[in-house]
């Protein structure tokens, strides 16, 4: 640093860097505190539009803008210096956050959010996510990184897409820059932000899906999990219409959930009643009929009283057995469909591929019809089994096989697969031994013609 910025600051170090540019914790020597400098090249069109966007900002969630310095080939802005965590460090520290604490970071967030959407010039942030959310000290969260973010109808500007895999909405990865992207796709960040706070699981990391919220604890509330599934739809169309909404249902979850409380109770209650009074009632008919067994029969009147009596009783009886019937498959029913989607998740093994090779690491993975390109849809057909001798002893390679959506493939032995996305395969470092090298080879082979295509990677072992 050199110049102006070397006679006002006292820089400490970098304390973050990303996409759009290097941030330095400093002191500033003027005004006698900690400040944030974030570096830019000069030619950075980016740090221009979060210049302006910062200057005209006026909220508590935001840092406040004091200085902005060129000179040496670089721009600098200067804000306050907010003492804190992030969440992201906070949530791979700590686990999961409690809900109430989740909801109420959630419900400041979305503050911020209606500050920026309903500003007379909107700012879509298109950012949102952990990594960008500081916990300062007195617990509240604070939201940094202005760099993806743009305003929302300024006419004749076309930004890129941005945001974090995982945690921006979908369109924001589509063709047409910010003509895709709106207030909902703040939302789907909100809505992922969240889910992460509840579950501690990062939905950028694999296998990238978000499950409902309670499949990782049951005691979290039903409700908050509606509306975590509601803000994160693939559609925007079915999220909440405008970040306002979604507060309002942050607001009053408790009172949703204790709302569908009263009413689960008072179903049981009539279910209990009704069932209770149906066994009652089959049980003294059931006793009334043995009394008449008892009583008179042949071709008398009384005789053929007693045959009417017993015939209107047993139908009553048949009668009341099929209620009973209906409301246990109806408790049955709703017991499953008020649990569908809550099987606990599960940390599955990883895959293994084997097939002896010669010496060294060979990897062999038979594609089928993909090797043919134009043959149309394609499937996948591997062995269960891969491996290498290697000094007369036979070693395991442990591979992970995952489709485009994170979810990892079950591989079998003769088995095939409709390949219909994108494959990735994982190899987790501890199959390699520090500072060995390897060569691995990939291998596609089209199992009607014989046509085959291979890449070969070469690999060295580094410490895990």
């Amino acid at each position: 640093m050199e110049g102006k910025m070397k006679e006002k600051y006292i820089f400490y170090g970098e304390i973050g860097s990303g996409g759009s540019g290097k941030v330095f914790k400093a002191y500033d020597r003027h005004l006698q505190r900690l400040v944030a400098v974030k570096q830019f090249p000069a030619e950075d069109a980016v740090s221009d539009r979060e210049l302006e966007m910062l200057k005209e900002l006026c909220h508590p969630a935001f840092p406040a803008v004091t200085d902005y310095i060129e000179e040496q080939g670089y721009k600098y802005l200067v804000m306050e210096y907010i003492e804190g965590k992030n969440l992201a460090d906070y949530i791979q520290e700590k686990g999961a956050v409690e809900q109430k604490r989740a909801v109420k970071w959630a419900l400041e967030l979305a503050g911020a959010l209606i500050y920026l959407h309903e500003r007379k010039c909107p700012v879509i942030y298109r950012d949102m996510k952990p990594a960008n959310v500081i916990i300062d000290g007195k617990e509240h969260v604070r939201m940094v990184d202005f760099g993806t973010a743009f305003l929302r109808y300024q006419e004749g500007e076309e930004t890129c897409a941005g945001g974090t895999w995982g945690y921006a909405a979908p369109e924001q990865f589509e063709k047409g820059g910010v003509r895709m992207v709106d207030e909902r796709s703040d939302i789907y960040g909100l809505g992922a932000t969240l889910f992460h706070m509840l579950t501690g699981c990062d939905p950028s990391r694999p296998p990238f899906l978000m499950q409902p919220v309670r499949s990782y604890d049951r005691r979290l509330s039903a409700e908050l999990e509606r509306i975590v599934r509601k803000a994160t739809e693939q559609e925007r169309e079915k999220r909440y219409a405008n970040v306002r909404r979604l507060k309002q249902e942050l607001e009053n979850y408790g009172r949703a959930d204790r709302m569908k409380h009263c009413a689960g109770n008072a179903a049981k209650a009539v279910y209990g009643a009704a069932l209770a009074g149906f066994a009652v009632s089959f049980f003294r008919l059931w006793a009334w009929i043995e009394r008449l067994d008892g009583g008179l029969g042949g071709g008398t009147m009384a005789g053929k009283l007693y045959g009417m009596e017993r015939s209107a009783a047993e139908g009553r009886m048949l009668f009341t057995a099929v209620c009973i019937l209906l409301l246990c498959i109806g408790k049955s029913a709703a017991d499953r469909w008020g649990s569908r989607g809550y099987r606990s998740v599960r940390q599955e093994k990883s895959v293994l591929l084997t097939v002896k090779k010669g010496k060294g690491l060979a990897l062999v993975f038979l594609l089928g019809v993909l090797a043919a390109g134009r043959s149309g849809a394609g499937s996948v057909w591997a062995k269960d089994t891969a491996g290498y001798i290697q000094d007369g002893a036979e070693h395991t390679l442990f591979v992970i096989v995952r489709n485009g959506q994170g979810q990892k493939l079950l591989i079998r032995y003769d088995a095939e697969y409709p390949l219909s996305d994108t494959l990735r395969l994982e190899l987790p470092l501890k199959n390699f031994e520090e500072g060995e090298h390897y060569e691995l080879r990939l291998e596609c082979i089209n199992r009607e013609t014989g046509a085959a295509q291979s890449r070969t990677f070469y690999l060295k072992g580094v410490e895990p």
